[in-house]
């Protein structure tokens, strides 16, 4: 065979090869001009790649009656995850322990600003769990209002648009008898392993709902 071919070469590959294979790939279909701009460190294209399509401070709200939550911690979960705005990550915040774990899926509602500089909470009705990171569009169906060590930190009460077992829960008289007296019970023991009180003042209507998100949207 001729010699300067590359026929009997060892074969072996280069991970940023392999990247740099995937991102062309990407960016071919989905914005070919980003293509001149490949050439840079592993970790700078990683990192505009992720906020390009993937950054959670890029999702949007949608809409009042069809709105987008960013899940955080799934039903019956003792791990709290908690939304890092300044890293753009989930991280673990705290861990419980025992009978405390989360009634619901919990979450936040992306391009809100609550009366506490935080994003606008949610709980999550669904059947099952909702993994982590999962951007699930809801409705609301009330407020649930909470006292956070003296600040209020209500929690929206919303559904999946996508559940079609809970169509019949509209509003927050449709909730099941059990759920405001299952946060009393949940945040007490909150309350007692993260040291601090939480009172659960009741639930709020729909309407309510709806004017918070109106009020929080940016």
């Amino acid at each position: 065979m001729a010699e300067g071919n590359n026929f009997n070469r060892p074969f072996s590959f280069d991970y940023e090869d392999v990247w740099n294979f995937n991102v062309y790939i990407i960016f071919y279909y989905c914005d070919i001009d980003y293509c001149l701009e490949i050439p840079r460190s592993y970790k700078k294209r990683k990192r505009e790649l992720k906020n390009k399509f993937m950054a959670y401070k890029n999702i949007p709200f949608g809409k009042i009656d069809a709105f987008n939550v960013l899940i955080e911690i799934p039903q019956g979960g003792q791990n709290k995850y908690e939304y890092d705005e300044e890293s753009d990550e989930i991280k673990l915040d705290f861990v419980f322990w025992g009978k405390c774990k989360f009634p619901h899926n919990y979450g936040l509602i992306p391009q809100t600003k609550a009366g506490d500089g935080d994003h606008l909470d949610a709980i999550v009705l669904n059947p099952i769990p909702l993994e982590v990171g999962a951007i699930v569009t809801c409705r609301a169906v009330g407020i649930l209002k909470t006292i956070d060590r003296g600040e209020i930190d209500d929690k929206l009460v919303v559904v999946p648009v996508a559940c079609k077992e809970y169509e019949k829960i509209q509003s927050a008289k449709d909730l099941p008898n059990n759920f405001e007296k299952a946060y009393r019970d949940f945040y007490k023991l909150v309350g007692i392993q993260k040291n601090k009180t939480i009172e659960v003042k009741g639930l709020a209507s729909k309407e309510e709902a709806i004017e918070e998100l109106n009020k929080s949207r940016l």
